[in-house]
């Protein structure tokens, strides 16, 4: 803004002021550039940074995916042996208890039809002695499968 005639001390005063001006635009454009860079590096890292995470990331899941699969893998091949296993097992198991319990019938069984024919069985020592009634047994030789052989009647009450 002019208000009269330009004076010499005005023309040095706006000089000065362009001048500051300038320096300040200058100033200006090189911190305004220098911001631009570091930004620029710090995206660039950041990107990076990102990309690296990214693919460790990937290649660890590929990795446990994989180490799921082979176990999945591993327990469909064994899986078939060890059902077959089991099963064999509880046959083996039923089998077994069947065999005991057929055999504690059949003790069971043949203590009664001793009982009825009032014989008596009294294990003594790891032996088994059988107590025959007087008046109702006898002893006489019988033949069995064309021999001769000593065995003990005892008729019914």
């Amino acid at each position: 803004m002019t208000t009269g005639k330009p004076t010499r001390l005005s023309e040095k005063l706006n000089a000065d002021l362009d001048e500051i001006r300038k320096e300040h635009a200058a100033l200006m454009e090189s911190q305004l550039q220098n911001f631009r860079n570091d930004i620029q590096e710090c995206v660039t890292h950041v990107r990076n940074t990102i990309e690296a995470d990214t693919r460790m990331f990937l290649d660890w899941s590929g990795t446990t995916w994989q180490s799921h699969i082979d176990k999945i893998k591993f327990l469909i091949q064994i899986s078939p042996w060890a059902v077959i296993t089991a099963c064999m097992v509880l046959i083996a198991a039923t089998l077994g208890l069947t065999f005991l319990w057929s055999w504690k019938l059949s003790t069971i069984a043949a203590s009664t039809q001793l009982e009825r024919l009032g014989i008596q069985a009294v294990l003594h020592e790891g032996a088994t002695y059988l107590i025959l009634p007087p008046e109702t047994s006898s002893m006489r030789t019988c033949s069995v499968a064309s021999r001769l052989v000593s065995c003990i009647i005892v008729e019914p009450n």
